[in-house]
């Protein structure tokens, strides 16, 4: 009976409330808002009134999404938001914000509620490279799998820089990965992915971005240097040779230096002699390979350029290639092409290997083990220059 009638809405309500009648005032408000020429205020005012009702008459879930679809554009966002809230459960609080795309509330809601796979999932649906950064370190720290999982489907629809990624990294690293057992580490695997895949990450971002390419480097000398940091520290990281095969692959991608004291604080003898090899401190590595008994090795790099070096006037072709890999211990430069010296860079470079072979000579002369088996001096000799 007041619906269509022309008397004052607060005469009105005044009435129905005098009679404790919500559903009658809910009605009124209702047939009000669908058949009268409100202006937008007045359609604010109305809805809100109309979700309170139905949030205190505890009226059912598909009763107040209906009406939340119907009326989507019409409700006031901050003011559902806090009528919503004063429900038991938040149901209809999510459903209100994934209807409005308001997915940083969803997102924040997961958080505080330490749903990390559900919050991982909202990530998915923002596509913002903002939000990947500010929420990376409690999700990975919490749910490493997950997280890395979505960075990686997110890679090809936003920019996203793992150099960007290694404080919440380091810290995953540090506080979880090392402290925890028998666990995979997915910080590491997820910035060798993207090593691994950094051409295929840039071209899956400019397809499904109309051709946009990325503003800067993927992979930094910052990102190699963390990746190999990690396998390094590692005490569970037993094999050494794949950090040597990382340094091969990646030279002069990473800062030697730092990864060189590295290895030796942390006894990665083998890759620290083969970072010396690489650096043309030969003199560092052999010392270093003597040191630790490994002459086979010391040997090995006092007589790298026998494979190598070659006067202009020898028979060799230009397309002969050298392989030393056979060591046991450690495997150095396989497959370089040789460099052919003219002679006088020939007797530079036995001046420089002929230091490394008397520092080898003295410790094999002087081994008392092989006294003890018997060897001659000859034989000592020879097992030197072979």
């Amino acid at each position: 009976m007041y619906s269509y009638s022309n008397s004052d809405i607060s005469l009105t309500t005044l009435k129905l409330l005098e009679k404790h009648d919500i559903r009658s005032l809910q009605n009124f408000f209702v047939q009000r808002l669908a058949h009268s020429n409100l202006t937008k205020m007045q359609q604010k005012l109305y809805t809100s009134l109309i979700l309170w009702n139905y949030v205190q008459m505890q009226a059912e879930d598909r009763v107040i999404r209906e009406f939340l679809i119907k009326y989507v554009n019409k409700i006031d966002k901050t003011l559902a938001y806090d009528v919503l809230k004063y429900q038991k459960t938040a149901s209809n609080l999510l459903f209100y914000a994934n209807l409005v795309k308001d997915y940083k509330f969803v997102l924040d809601h997961w958080i505080s509620l330490e749903n990390w796979y559900e919050a991982s999932k909202i990530l998915l649906l923002l596509n913002q490279e903002q939000y990947v950064y500010q929420y990376a370190t409690v999700l990975l720290s919490n749910d490493p799998e997950t997280t890395v999982q979505m960075w990686m489907k997110l890679a090809s629809t936003i920019q996203i820089y793992p150099e960007k990624l290694i404080k919440p990294i380091l810290g995953y690293y540090s506080s979880c990965y090392l402290r925890a057992t028998g666990t995979e580490n997915y910080a590491l695997n997820y910035l060798a992915w993207c090593v691994a895949n950094e051409q295929l990450i840039a071209s899956d971002y400019s397809r499904n971005t109309n051709g946009l390419k990325h503003n800067s480097k993927i992979i930094t000398p910052l990102v190699h240097s963390t990746i190999l940091y990690m396998m390094i520290t590692d005490k569970k990281n037993t094999a050494e040779f794949k950090i040597i095969e990382y340094t091969r692959t990646h030279a002069g991608k990473f800062d030697s230096n730092f990864i060189l004291n590295l290895s030796l604080k942390f006894d990665r003898i083998e890759t620290a002699i083969n970072l010396y090899s690489d650096m043309n401190l030969l003199e560092e590595a052999v010392n270093l390979a003597i040191m630790h008994k490994m002459l086979e090795t010391a040997k090995r790099i006092a007589s790298l350029s026998k494979s190598s070096v070659y006067s202009t006037n020898s028979t060799m072709g230009n397309d002969a290639t050298y392989d030393i890999s056979s060591s046991t211990t450690t495997n150095f430069a396989p497959g370089r092409v040789p460099i052919l010296l003219d002679d006088s860079e020939v007797n530079s470079e036995i001046a420089i290997r002929k230091p490394l072979w008397i520092k080898i000579a003295r410790v094999l002369l002087l081994d008392p083990m092989a006294r003890k088996n018997g060897k001659d001096t000859k034989q000592t000799i020879t097992d030197i220059i072979l």
